[in-house]
């Protein structure tokens, strides 16, 4: 553990690097569901783009009607959001002081476990790798397998949360892996 954690005086809001306050777990929510319905519209602009490109023709008594989403235009659309979503996170982690447009909105900041500061490039892409890349899996459509790969993200993001409530310094699993922890800014 890192040395400033010795210095806790208040266990029910624990003091992170230099003495900051560490954000809770319902603030968290409130930002990953804002953050969630950005990068949302952005994935369903995507999945409309490579559905009417790669989708598979649907055909309803012998007239074409549209597409649908096949295996190669929900692959794209994943690859395409793995690099939307990546981009999103880690470029507002690290150039944008440590805070996506959600963590903006409750004043949040990611910072590092030990110093406090702004984390490395490298530290945001391991976060993003435990936090945001599972949610570009919600835009796979095809074959019938987007509603398990859903339930899988779903219970995978209520561990992250139940991580978060019950570690003393409020880390979650993306946040260990990091080495990061998540900060209220002074109003």
């Amino acid at each position: 553990m890192p040395s400033w954690t010795n210095n806790l005086t208040d266990r029910s809001t624990p003091a992170g690097p230099g003495g900051i306050a560490l954000a809770d777990a319902p603030n968290r929510i409130i930002v990953l569901v804002i953050d969630c319905v950005i990068l949302g519209i952005i994935g369903f602009i995507v999945n409309v783009i490579t559905t009417a490109i790669l989708g598979d023709q649907f055909v309803f008594l012998g007239v074409a009607s549209g597409r649908y989403a096949s295996f190669t235009s929900s692959l794209v659309a994943v690859i395409l959001m793995l690099v939307v979503v990546g981009a999103y996170f880690v470029l507002t982690w690290t150039r944008m002081d440590g805070a996506t447009v959600g963590m903006r909105v409750l004043k949040l900041s990611v910072r590092d476990a030990a110093t406090g500061g702004p984390i490395t490039q490298s530290q945001a892409i391991t976060r993003f790798i435990f936090l945001g890349a599972p949610y570009a899996l919600e835009f796979f459509y095809g074959w019938g397998i987007g509603f398990i790969i859903s339930i899988l993200v779903l219970v995978y993001y209520i561990y992250l949360l139940y991580s978060v409530a019950n570690d003393p310094l409020r880390q979650g699993l993306h946040d260990k892996q990091a080495k990061t922890v998540v900060a209220k800014l002074a109003a």
